[in-house]
């Protein structure tokens, strides 16, 4: 949101573009760019719910409602998105009125529409048409739902079509089909948007989308970021048309320049636009996170917070190992002296785990070397004795 061609974009009248926001800090910081719609994201799986936000359903939608009473008296459009709408990588088969429960609580809280997200692509046309039945018995107006389907099993464009018969006629979809999740194996992205298109509009349903120039950007996009193109309308309609971007024609991306900021004790410290980068310095010791370290990287998570203009935050670090957990055991200092120490070293590690947890921008862990966590070291493979 720093440049201020994509802020342009994102501000314009003809425009949705919702940003996902976890939190109501979170919230402020999209205020500060003058944004006009957010998204709330629950799942309907408790499992894949503490796995990916770290929290239990009803805590994702509480999360939820705080945003959108705040966003509301700004004046924020709020969409909702439920995850794991069938099934999760964790818990099985979803129950239909698990997903319910999502919808009318982010109804009631004044989300505008609910995108109903198969988000490991295990759903089939007839799974989707009884959900959706389901729904409208259950008094949810059909117009509120919007279909989110991947295509890990390739029945993403077939479910569109189940939904479309239900009268649902909103579809996300990405160009190129990219996405995914990563808690599935073998996950693929979502429904590619050339495809939809291309099957809506061989069906006689107008878009008002330019298919062509659509099928350039699924391929310039797929050749930017080095990944295949998942679309199989707009693979074929490139090659029929000639319509694959060379790689000279793709604009060079230029190297981000890194200034050095104030250093803290065991970290150097680079910015770079709205990018910062915290290196653990002390190769000596493997990086262990001793007390210094822990304060140090705590400090700088809890002032970068309070900086809107920091948007990422890249943790690296320099010598052979990332990071080699931290000694908590009873026979070595800190913890070692006393239990008051011992407890004033869990709340350091706490600490830390939240800020970061907490930290509105996106963080980035550059583990180059070998790195051991704390659960390495409850089995004894550093010197830590506890995990979070």
């Amino acid at each position: 949101m720093s440049d201020e061609y994509v802020k342009s974009i994102v501000q314009s009248r003809n425009v949705r573009a919702p940003v996902l926001v976890s939190n109501v800090k979170g919230l402020e910081v999209a205020r500060g760019y003058g944004i006009k719609e957010v998204a709330v994201f629950v799942s309907a799986s408790e499992a894949f719910s503490r796995a990916n936000i770290n929290c239990s359903t009803q805590q994702g939608l509480d999360r939820a409602r705080h945003v959108a009473k705040s966003a509301k008296q700004h004046g924020i459009a709020i969409r909702g998105y439920i995850s794991c709408i069938f099934a999760c990588p964790f818990d099985g088969p979803i129950p239909h009125a698990a997903v319910l429960n999502c919808v009318q609580q982010l109804l009631a809280i004044g989300c505008y529409e609910i995108s109903l997200g198969d988000t490991v692509g295990v759903g089939v046309p007839a799974d989707v048409s009884e959900l959706a039945n389901y729904l409208t018995n259950a008094g949810v107006p059909v117009e509120f739902p919007a279909g989110h389907f991947h295509d890990t099993y390739g029945q993403a464009i077939s479910n569109v079509w189940a939904a479309y018969q239900c009268g649902i006629r909103v579809f996300d979809s990405s160009a190129g089909g990219m996405g995914g999740c990563p808690y599935t194996p073998g996950a693929r992205g979502n429904l590619a948007t050339e495809d939809l298109v291309y099957s809506l509009h061989q069906s006689g349903r107008s878009t008002g989308i330019d298919l062509t120039r659509l099928v350039r950007v699924g391929e310039w996009i797929s050749q930017v970021l080095s990944a295949p193109n998942s679309s199989r309308a707009g693979s074929a309609i490139a090659l029929k048309s000639a319509a694959k971007v060379s790689p000279e024609s793709i604009p060079s991306v230029a190297k981000l320049k890194w200034s050095f900021q104030p250093s803290m004790p065991g970290l150097e410290i680079l910015r770079s636009g709205t990018n910062l980068q915290i290196t653990l310095d002390l190769p000596k010791n493997g990086n262990a996170l001793i007390a210094v370290l822990i304060a140090a990287i705590t400090s700088m998570f809890v002032d970068a917070a309070q900086d809107p203009n920091i948007t990422r935050i890249v943790l690296s670090a320099r010598g052979k190992y990332f990071c080699t957990s931290m000694d908590l055991s009873r026979d070595s200092p800190p913890v070692a002296k006393s239990e008051s120490a011992t407890d004033a070293q869990y709340a350091r590690v706490t600490k830390l785990s939240n800020v970061i947890d907490n930290a509105p921008q996106v963080t980035i862990a550059l583990a180059k070397g070998s790195s051991m966590t704390l659960s390495e070291g409850k089995l004894g493979l550093a010197p830590a004795t506890i995990s979070r």
